[in-house]
């Protein structure tokens, strides 16, 4: 089998700033895949062979930030007579929106067997190979001697193995496992910083002042940075002064090299399992899950700065002053390891009605958040400190609970109820206070220590924290969802289905996790006057809604 496919795909994203950011993406791919069954006294073998070939590009058009944001000390109103109430910090994009090009090439090849060695006994046998080429034009970047040796990697092959071994004669229960090498597609998102955010640029982000907040304000004083001196107002004038409009300057926000060394990432996985009929139409069955992650994605700063002092305010001094700010290298240092317990538990259609229950036990680790490729948090100077970012990763929840059922409910003519009801254990976060540098590493993430804390207001919650990165757990989500439909016959072979749903009908009020985020990591910051206090829903968390609706079926 043989298939050319072309999809291109363009979207658009708003931002909190009120711009938009426009990407178009087109996918070229080639696949051919060839099987071959060979019967024999020694077992079946049914054989696999298969080549793909993607050509993806990405033009992507960022005006984020193009307004600016700025940070203030605390949650007053603006008073122009009052110093304290002026801004501390500007962000923005400048000179222009950023406009750029990526272009990828990935190709694979995989070879297989499934071997049903006797009728109790299966084997799966793969070998797969990966290889992905992205043209990245390596500008300025001292850690290549040609602009155009961007690295690839080659040494992608990946096994695969797995069984299945039935128990008994009757075919009711079954022993299964695999293990799996796994590498990923480096998104191209992930390092876009590295064409368009390098020592020189037509469109990055910067800040002022650039490596601390303007003291001033919290001294009660005007600041000190004449863009921060109008209030929560852009200076358009002074800004095109310093960044002209359409110009190509000097990178003075956070610089991105590549590494040569760079690779992609991989994960090996190993599952076990086993699973049993339970009459004639149910089934349980447990599984395990170890998965490591190795040679993830991590920003190292080429250019770590110093405190003067321990201050939230105090200025960071870099070690080259060539460049204003970071310098983040993406280099292959993260790692990450998880471990799942699975029970489910399936009745199929029965008897006018059928379930199934689900659960799981799991934890998620590393020494990396496991989120995009984020900044090392604790390096200091040259001394990366990995072993002090270990923690739960952003995505570690613990339980996950899911439970449906639906029902024909007898001598109705065609009345249907159904319900799912979902429960999830709350996501990590870290609990800092951004009052004080203590490392005076640069980097506003200073972690309290264990204990329990709370806040203070309405909607303020208490946790339990445990020290280190992603210590604290936010709040579980808890939803119930239920269906009411009747099906009509509407003639012709045709049906009408009427129905009525109502979402969450506990009208439990899901809580988003109360953080901001440094450098993407989720914190809640004892500094602020909202500290762990519950301020938006989480996403989907919505509040009880009902829904009526028609569906004609011919």
């Amino acid at each position: 089998m043989c298939s050319i496919n072309s999809r291109p795909f363009c979207r658009a994203s708003p931002s909190r700033c009120g711009t938009r950011t426009r990407g178009c993406f087109a996918r070229r791919s080639i696949d051919d895949t060839v099987s071959w069954f060979l019967p024999g006294r020694g077992g079946d073998h049914d054989l696999k062979f298969g080549v793909q070939y993607q050509f993806t590009t990405a033009d992507n058009t960022n005006q984020g930030t193009l307004n600016g944001f700025f940070t203030f000390r605390g949650n007053e109103p603006f008073d122009a007579r009052n110093p304290a109430t002026y801004p501390e910090r500007l962000q923005i994009r400048v000179p222009g929106p950023a406009n750029f090009y990526m272009k990828a090439h990935f190709a694979s090849g995989f070879a297989q067997d499934k071997w049903r060695v006797t009728n109790r006994l299966t084997l799966s046998l793969g070998l797969r190979y990966d290889l992905e080429v992205i043209p990245l034009r390596e500008l300025d970047n001292p850690a290549f001697a040609d602009a155009d040796a961007y690295p690839v990697d080659t040494n992608n092959i990946a096994p695969r193995l797995g069984f299945a071994y039935t128990l008994d004669d009757a075919n009711r229960s079954v022993l299964r496992g695999g293990y799996g090498l796994f590498y990923d597609k480096t998104h191209l998102e992930l390092i876009s910083a590295i064409v368009n955010a390098g020592v020189f640029s037509d469109s990055f982000l910067v800040n002022f002042p650039a490596n601390n907040p303007d003291p001033g304000p919290s001294r009660g004083q005007l600041p000190s940075d004449p863009l921060l001196r109008g209030g929560p107002a852009v200076n358009r004038d002074l800004l095109q002064q310093l960044f002209p409009p359409g110009s190509r300057v000097r990178n003075t926000g956070t610089v991105f090299f590549d590494s040569p060394d760079r690779r992609i990432p991989r994960t090996q996985q190993v599952t076990t399992g086993y699973e049993r009929q339970i009459g004639p139409s149910a089934s349980a069955s447990v599984d395990y899950v170890h998965s490591v992650g190795r040679d993830l994605f991590m920003s190292r700063d080429l250019n770590p700065g110093l405190r003067a002092d321990t201050s939230r305010t105090g200025l960071v001094v870099r070690a080259n002053p060539e460049f204003t700010t970071s310098v983040l290298q993406r280099v292959n240092l993260g790692r990450t390891d998880y471990d799942a317990l699975e029970l489910h538990l399936d009745e199929r259609l029965s008897r006018n009605y059928s379930a199934k229950v689900s659960y799981t036990l799991s934890y998620s680790r590393g020494n990396t958040s496991g989120n995009g490729i984020p900044q090392m948090l604790f390096q200091r100077l040259d001394d990366l400190r990995l072993a002090d970012n270990d923690g739960p990763t952003d995505f570690d929840r613990r339980h996950n609970f899911v439970a449906r059922a639906s029902a024909r409910v007898p001598r109705t003519g065609g009345l249907t109820v159904s319900a799912v009801a979902r429960a999830l254990s709350g996501l990590p976060f870290s609990l800092t206070d951004s009052n004080v540098d203590a490392d005076r590493n640069g980097i506003r993430f200073d972690l309290l220590p264990a204990g329990t804390y709370s806040g203070q207001g309405r909607n303020a919650i208490a946790v339990d924290y445990d020290g280190g990165r992603n210590g604290a757990y936010g709040p579980g989500f808890f939803q119930l969802d239920l269906r009411v439909g009747y099906r009509l016959p509407a003639g012709a072979g045709r049906t009408l289905d009427v129905f009525g749903e109502i979402f969450n009908v506990t009208n439990r009020a899901n809580f988003d996790n109360p953080t901001t985020a440094v450098l993407g990591h989720p914190v809640a910051d004892r500094r602020l006057t909202d500290f762990l206090q519950l301020r938006t829903l989480r996403p989907g968390g919505i509040p009880r809604t009902g829904q009526f609706g028609l569906r004609l079926g011919f």
